[in-house]
């Protein structure tokens, strides 16, 4: 169904939340003044959606093909701190 990388795909899943879709990270996102990522891909509050709908696997998954659809992997920090690597991995 999405065609973007989906073994770098869910090691950044796996890494981001241990694929538990009620997790929350409460940091604060001060350029856009809101705190929060949710879900399965720690979407981050700055991107604009209901957090509430970010906790539901699919809605998650499909804001994060989109994100990745735009911007490939930048958005999650875990591709930056050397966690899992998403160079290899191009759009």
């Amino acid at each position: 169904m999405y065609d973007w990388p989906i073994e770098t795909a869910m090691r950044v899943c796996a890494a981001e939340s241990g694929g538990n879709a009620d997790i929350t990270n409460p940091e604060h996102h001060p350029d856009a003044a809101c705190y929060g990522s949710h879900g399965l891909y720690q979407v981050a509050c700055v991107h604009g959606h209901s957090k509430e709908k970010l906790y539901v696997p699919e809605y998650n998954i499909k804001v994060a093909y989109e994100l990745w659809q735009n911007s490939g992997f930048w958005p999650w920090g875990v591709c930056h701190d050397g966690k899992v690597n998403c160079k290899l991995a191009l759009k």
